[in-house]
């Protein structure tokens, strides 16, 4: 399905509505309902983004029950803005695919192995 209107993000923005209102406690994150990348391809779905460490991503993937034996990690040791891991996991939330990203810094002894 192609995104055109704002009303092909409608089921993703009223996923993210009930979202947020299903667990207001969680770590504020960044959010774009429309389109994601999931291991299938490109699909609606809301992504979800965590800058403030691995924590935060851990409290949503738990909550949208995403399986950590299925969690993507990844290290990027040469980026503009310096070095950093990312964790990256897939899911649905009612009938909306999900993918929720979380970065960190790298430690001084990941980035000095390099």
């Amino acid at each position: 399905m192609d995104i055109k209107t704002v009303a092909d993000q409608g089921p993703a923005i009223k996923a993210l509505y009930r979202l947020l209102n299903q667990y207001p406690h969680l770590p504020a994150a960044a959010f774009d309902p429309g389109t994601v990348i999931v291991p299938a391809g490109v699909v609606p779905g809301i992504g979800i983004t965590l800058h403030n460490g691995f924590a935060d991503f851990e409290a949503w993937r738990e909550a949208l029950n995403i399986d950590g034996d299925t969690v993507e990690h990844r290290q990027r040791l040469d980026a503009p803005s310096g070095s950093y891991q990312l964790l990256r996991g897939y899911g649905t939330f009612g009938e909306v695919a999900v993918q929720i990203q979380g970065f960190a810094p790298l430690g001084p002894e990941a980035t000095a192995a390099a």
